[in-house]
């Protein structure tokens, strides 16, 4: 079980690294193409910037919570 939380700890540390080079072969498509790239009607780098926002907003208000938990504790 170890074995598998490691391997999945592993491959989600991958994904910003992973979202920022499609986010960059997105904008070179969109750039070479002229038109942008639509995932269920929505651009997918307006997407993918949007899940960048989102996850630095919670790593934020989890060290808020951290810093808190010192401070009381």
């Amino acid at each position: 079980m170890l074995k598998r939380a490691e391997k999945a700890r592993a491959l989600i540390s991958k994904i910003p690294g992973m979202v920022e080079t499609l986010k960059s072969k997105l904008k070179a498509w969109e750039k070479e193409r002229g038109f942008q790239f639509l995932y269920d009607g929505v651009g997918l780098v307006s997407i993918l910037e949007k899940y960048h926002v989102l996850k630095q907003q919670k790593e934020q208000e989890r060290q808020r919570q951290r810093d808190q938990k010192k401070l009381q504790g």
